[in-house]
């Protein structure tokens, strides 16, 4: 209905910023009463709904191939979807999709910040001014986040003094390897952080 006066603005992560989060979450969430997401029956056991299609898979893997193979399939759907959804309503209907990359919008935010205040039809105030300061945008480096108790639940831990931001990617990559990633898994996490890599807003 609001065609192209619509803006979906969809922030995306780095795969290697987001391994650890997903493992915590297939240890402690999957097969808990606490998980509220859709399940579906199959052989007897009930599986989270983004396991469709390859519920062996999702069945034989562990914790962290879990993570990384449904990082895997949740992006070939929504690229799936977001290409179905562009192709129905046409050109002149379509709806503004504005990507941002966190880890680029974190230490470059303005080119991104333009692209909203563009497609809004607004400008930055005071407001935004001060969130962005409580939020810690721009950062010197990626990983200098708010160290809230909710995100070191989630896996975050504080910047290792003298790592680079190379060696802060690797750290997390090493750390899937030593949660028993087998080869096939690394190969589909490699490719989804080259895919990511090659974000167009980039």
């Amino acid at each position: 209905a609001l065609g192209n006066r619509l803006v979906f603005i969809n922030v995306v992560r780095h795969p290697l910023f987001m391994v650890i989060q997903q493992t915590l979450n297939m240890e402690r969430l999957v097969n808990n009463a606490r998980d509220i997401q859709v399940h579906f029956e199959y052989n007897g056991a009930e599986l989270p709904y983004y396991t469709l299609g390859w519920e062996d898979l999702f069945f034989k893997s562990n914790p962290v191939e879990r993570a990384i193979y449904t990082m895997h399939y949740q992006e070939r759907a929504r690229q799936r979807v977001l290409k179905e959804f562009e192709e129905s309503v046409g050109e002149e209907n379509r709806p503004i999709f504005i990507e941002i990359p966190f880890e680029h919008f974190v230490k470059a935010p303005e080119p991104y910040l333009e692209q909203i205040y563009i497609a809004a039809d607004t400008m930055a105030g005071k407001k935004t001014a001060r969130e962005m300061r409580r939020q810690r945008v721009p950062r010197a480096n990626i990983v200098d986040g708010i160290p809230l108790s909710i995100y070191k639940r989630c896996g975050w831990v504080p910047p290792e003094k003298g790592l680079s931001e190379a060696e802060e990617y690797e750290k997390r990559r090493q750390f899937v390897v030593e949660q028993g990633a087998s080869k096939h898994a690394l190969s589909v996490l490699d490719k989804l952080c080259i895919q990511y890599e090659k974000c167009p807003n980039n």
